[in-house]
Order: structure tokens, then C-alpha cells, then sequence
């Protein structure tokens, strides 16, 4: 919920009680009269009559209008106005819940607070309108649309016949005379309303929503019906003809998802399905990215989640990390659980960043601060380690200077020279194409991304292959230091590996033959370390029986692999090479590490 208000009153808001939410009274009216309304305060507890709104809040561009408050001139965005003036009625009030009204959007206290019991909000209202803006030609003939389809689909059970089902949807789309409507429906599914982070929560946990289209409204059982059936299409490629444009658009669109979120029931959902199903969608607060989804998240453990806008987006980091470390539990085929162990705790932390935003990438800065030259890491990051599984790749046989001048030809010549890269003439030229596009790709901010681990922020990162490497309670070390909590036991910690900056980049070449760029401290004898499922990788180094990380680096794809896709709802892909789970074996050639949550910070940015 973005902290610069839809709204703005000059008004002093009375402090709410614990267990109280305020309701707006919209009083009665029509055109052209002012929207008048009141507010009161309730205890939700005592099971108030009242309906709620969910609705985009727009642009801090977008025009305000006059709406008066318990006698108070307010004003607000385009979009909620419009909002009220299709709700209101001519002779009775109507009692509604209204975020940007309802919530002070000053108090920072109150809004965390209210903002932790949406869930029981949008859940116990009478019925949630769904207002995605006002009408229009298109509109309405979308929603005309829709309620043909679902008419005709409707004598036929999802259950017994979804052939029947498919075939009536089929006709619709096949049916040239069609064409118009499916883009006008195709256009309802784009609209602004359906890219709004905090819908999410509010259409899932509804008891009871309808679509409303200025004073246009449909239930929302046909939407949900009619998109999910598209949903279950076949895949364009096991036709003979492609799909038209528009349904394949609305077939992985926004509108689409949530359709088949609600339609799976009041089911809680792992944290990471819920970030990563609707990373694309938007809101002005990075901090909501979580939040948003809280009431719909498996949030049972000793320490829950909750929202808190008064923490840092490093804290907010932290807390999301730690938490999905904790209590990573396979509800969704994203991931598995294991004593707090998690091969996908990686990919997950990608994910969180990815959601928090580019502000993430530097945030880097606020972990040097925070972090003492001691080694020890602060109680604002909670004390313990993350242990964390990767799959070690091939050792560096070769490394070449990296800079924005440095020639591609250059590096493939002497690449060509070596026994590792010098093979078959039609693989060696293939070799030299992935090396082209691994550089012509590699813009500002990968740079950002490969990066030393710095002595200061990595601290007792070993691992033991092929078998997980498990501390000693009474192991001795130098410095006697300590690392608290890891997974119920006591680490002593050991100084770390020192590894200086030098600011410099390297191409490097790995016996397997992958290619890639690494910070400037790698050097031949280095491993690479991959992670499940995500492009993120390191370059470790072995000392004894124990491995260390060097930094973070960046792999091409191999030669005839496409690139993945951040995750299957996504449009975008992972520009780097991703190793998926055929590729990454139970124990072979693995190699665990106990990290801190700075650390892992690092390695996913």
C-alpha cells in the first residue's frame, strides 16, 4: 500500500482501539449532487454488515475530485471517485471498506497494524466489488461476451463433461465473426486493475465478488469459469492453426491468474508460489510486494510474518529470508522441506529481491555498515546461518583480463588454443558464438551483479562433497567466535577466506567447457557452483576438505540450451545458464554451505 495517499484530507483521523477498523458510510445521492459520506468506527469481531471495495488507486497524476468526509472537503483520485459515484444509491446509504479512506495513510503504526488483518476484511464483507474502471464500448461488449461463452458452457460440469466444455469454448474462438469480441475481452484483461499487487489478497479471499465496469457489473463466476477453460486449452504448438493473438493474451495474462488463485478455494499457498505467480504485478511501495500476499501465505511458525512499514527494505529482506529458510514446506512443486533445508532457498532469495526491486541491488552498502570488522554479524539480522546446496560445475582451466574494451576475438583465439575448448570445428565455432552474445549481453547491471564476497560479510562458508558437511559441537577454531542457531545446534565459526577486491573483471573457460564472467580474484583451480533453478553461481575454492567462496558469477548457456523462464507464469527469461533438477542429483557432486543472510544476499542480487 503506497505510502503517497489516493487521498488527501484535511483531517485528523481519531486513533483506533485494538481490534477496531473504520467502515465509510456513502451516503445516498445521484447526479449531479457531491459525494457525501461519514465514518465510523467498529470492532470487526462483532460481525459488521458492510461491503468492500478493491480497486486500482491510479496515478499521483491522475486529476482529484471533491468528495466531503463527515463535513471535511477531501480529495481523491479519478478512479475512486468514479468507483463511488457507481456505488452510491439514490435512497439508501451503503456501508463500505475503502483502503485509502478507511486506514490513516500517515500513520505508519496504524498502517501495519491495519494492514495485517486485510485477509478478515475483504474475507468477512458481504460481497467485494471489483471496480477495474470505468465503462466503454469495449467493455461492455467484453462483458456481453463472456456471459455468452458461460452460458453455453454452463449445462456442461467442469467435472463431467470438460470435453464438451473445451469443444463449446473451441467454436467461440474458431468463429471469425468472434475476432473483435475477443479483443475487447483481451483489453478488459489488460486493463490497469489486474496489475495491482494488493487485488491479489482482496479477490481470493472473498466470500463473494462481483466485476463492476462504472455502473456495468457481471458475477464473478463466469469470468472465473470462462478463464480458467482458456487456460486449459491446449498448447498452441499440438494444433494445426495458432490461437488468435488475443486469446493467447488473455490466456497468460494477469486477470487469467487470479481467476485460477480464487478458483482453487480458501487455500494457503507457499510464500515463494505467491512471489513468484505474481512477481509481475505492481505497487508504488516495494515493501508491499510482501505484504500483499501475507494473508494468503502459509505464515505458521513461531516467528510469523507481519508487516512492519516502519523497517528497512534490508530488513524487510532479512525477514523474508529467514522466514522461507525456516519454513520452506512444499505446497507448490516450487520447492521442498527437509529439517529447514532447502535446495531452492536460493532461487527463493532471487525471487524476493526480484520483488523488492532494483532499490535491492544497493542495499549491499547498508550490509557493509552493519557488519563489524569482527566478523560477527549484527542482532538486526538475527543470529544464524542459512544452509544453502549447490552443484559444483568444473574447475577453471582458463582465465582472460575482462574489460568494455576487451575483444571477443581476442579471448576466442586463446581460448582456441586449449584442449578444453578446442574440439569438433562445428562445436569450437558454436563455442564462439555463446561467447559473442555471453559478452555482447553482459550490461551495467550484471556488472553489478559479479562480485567478490569480501572477508568482512563471509564467514564460516564450507560445504562437504559429495556428503553435506555437519559442524562439530566442540570443533576448535581460532578465533572462538560463534554462529548461533544453526538449525537447533551451536557453529563455532573459523576466520574466513581472504579475499581482497581488485575491482576487475575476468572471462573464464571451465574444463566441462561452459564460459563465463567472474570478479577479478578467480583465478585457475577455482570451481564454479551452481544453485537449482536460478542463474545465480560462485566461484568456490577448495582449501583441504572444505570449500570457500570467492564471489558470484555469471555463466552463458550452453551451447543449443534455450534460456529459462524466471518462472512458469513469466514472459521474461534468466539471461544465464540455469541447471534444473535433472541436472542436479540428490548428493553427486554437490556441495553444502552454512551462510549468513548477507552472504546470500550477495550471491542472488
Amino acid at each position: 500500500m503506497a505510502n503517497t495517499p489516493s487521498i488527501h484530507i484535511p483531517y485528523s483521523y481519531q486513533s483506533l482501539k485494538a481490534g477496531q477498523i473504520r467502515l465509510l458510510k456513502l451516503l445516498p445521492g445521484s447526479q449531479p449532487q457531491k459525494i457525501k459520506c461519514r465514518l465510523v468506527s467498529g470492532f470487526l469481531e462483532s460481525k459488521p454488515s458492510y461491503e468492500a471495495l478493491s480497486y486500482s488507486w491510479g496515478s499521483s497524476k491522475d486529476q482529484h475530485h471533491e468528495v466531503w468526509i463527515d463535513g471535511v472537503l477531501a480529495r481523491v483520485r479519478d478512479n475512486l471517485y468514479d468507483a463511488l459515484l457507481s456505488l452510491r444509491r439514490p435512497c439508501h446509504e451503503r456501508v463500505l471498506w475503502v483502503d485509502a479512506i478507511c486506514i490513516n495513510q500517515s500513520n505508519d503504526k496504524e498502517r501495519s497494524s491495519q494492514i495485517t488483518r486485510m485477509g478478515e476484511i475483504y474475507g468477512q464483507a458481504d460481497e467485494v466489488f471489483i471496480y477495474i474502471g470505468a465503462k466503454s464500448n469495449s467493455s461492455r461488449q467484453a462483458l456481453s461476451f463472456i456471459e455468452d461463452i458461460y452460458t453455453k458452457m454452463c449445462p456442461y460440469g467442469p467435472e463431467n463433461d470438460p470435453q464438451l466444455r473445451k469443444y463449446e469454448l473451441l467454436k467461440f474462438i474458431e468463429d471469425p465473426q468472434n475476432v473483435h469480441r475477443w479483443e475487447a475481452l483481451d483489453n478488459l484483461c489488460k486493463r490497469r486493475y489486474w496489475k495491482r499487487r494488493w487485488i491479489i489478497q482482496e479477490i481470493a479471499l472473498a466470500s463473494k465478488c462481483r466485476i463492476q465496469c462504472g455502473e456495468d457489473c457481471l458475477g464473478w463466476e463466469p469470468f472465473e469459469a470462462v478463464c480458467q477453460e482458456i487456460e486449459k486449452l491446449p498448447k498452441p504448438s499440438d494444433r494445426d492453426q495458432p490461437y488468435p493473438i488475443a486469446v493467447e493474451s488473455i490466456r497468460h495474462s494477469l486477470a487469467t491468474r487470479h481467476a485460477g488463485l480464487r478458483g482453487q478455494g480458501q487455500k494457503i499457498f507457499s510464500l515463494q508460489f505467491l512471489l513468484e505467480a505474481f512477481e509481475q504485478s505492481r505497487c508504488k511501495e516495494p515493501r508491499d510486494k510482501i505484504y500483499a500476499v501475507l494473508a494468503l501465505a502459509d505464515l505458521s511458525s513461531p516467528e510469523p510474518l507481519v508487516a512492519n512499514y516502519e523497517k528497512t527494505l534490508l530488513e524487510v529482506y532479512v525477514d523474508v529470508t529467514w522466514f522461507l529458510a525456516r519454513n520452506y514446506e512444499s505446497k507448490t512443486p516450487l520447492g521442498t522441506r527437509h529439517l529447514g533445508f532447502s535446495k531452492s532457498i536460493v532461487r527463493a532469495s532471487q525471487s524476493v529481491q526480484r520483488n523488492l526491486g532494483d532499490v535491492s541491488l544497493d542495499i549491499n552498502q547498508d550490509i557493509l555498515e552493519a557488519i563489524s570488522a569482527s566478523l560477527s554479524i549484527p542482532r538486526s539480522m538475527a543470529a544464524g546461518v542459512i544452509l544453502i546446496k549447490g552443484l559444483i560445475g568444473g574447475v577453471i582451466t582458463h582465465t582472460h583480463p575482462y574489460t568494455n574494451n576487451t575483444s571477443v576475438e581476442d579471448v576466442a583465439k586463446t581460448f582456441r588454443s586449449l584442449p578444453s575448448y578446442h574440439c569438433r570445428p562445428r562445436r569450437t565455432l558454436k563455442r564462439t558464438t555463446i561467447l559473442q552474445h555471453g559478452v555482447d549481453g553482459f550490461d551495467e547491471d550484471d556488472h553489478k551483479r559479479v562480485v567478490s564476497f569480501n572477508s568482512r560479510i563471509s564467514y564460516g562458508m564450507r560445504g562437504w562433497s559429495p556428503q553435506p558437511y555437519e559442524p562439530r559441537d566442540e570443533e576448535q577454531v581460532s578465533d572462538g567466535g560463534f554462529i548461533p542457531e544453526a538449525h537447533g545446534r551451536n557453529v563455532k565459526r573459523r576466520n574466513s577466506l581472504e579475499v581482497k577486491d581488485q575491482g576487475g573483471l575476468k572471462i573464464f573457460l571451465e574444463k566441462s567447457g561452459l564460459m563465463g564472467i567472474a570478479p577479478a580474484e578467480a583465478r585457475e583451480g577455482d570451481i564454479t557452483c551452481h544453485f537449482l533453478n536460478c542463474d545465480a553461481a560462485a566461484i568456490i575454492r577448495r582449501q583441504g576438505d572444505k570449500y570457500m567462496f570467492v564471489g558470484r558469477t555469471l555463466i552463458f548457456n550452453r551451447e543449443g540450451c534455450s534460456s529459462m523462464r524466471l518462472n512458469e507464469w513469466s514472459t521474461k527469461n534468466f539471461k544465464y545458464f540455469v541447471p534444473n533438477e535433472e541436472q542436479f542429483p540428490a548428493c553427486t557432486n554437490s556441495v553444502s554451505f552454512y551462510v549468513d543472510v548477507a552472504t546470500l544476499q550477495l550471491l542472488t542480487r
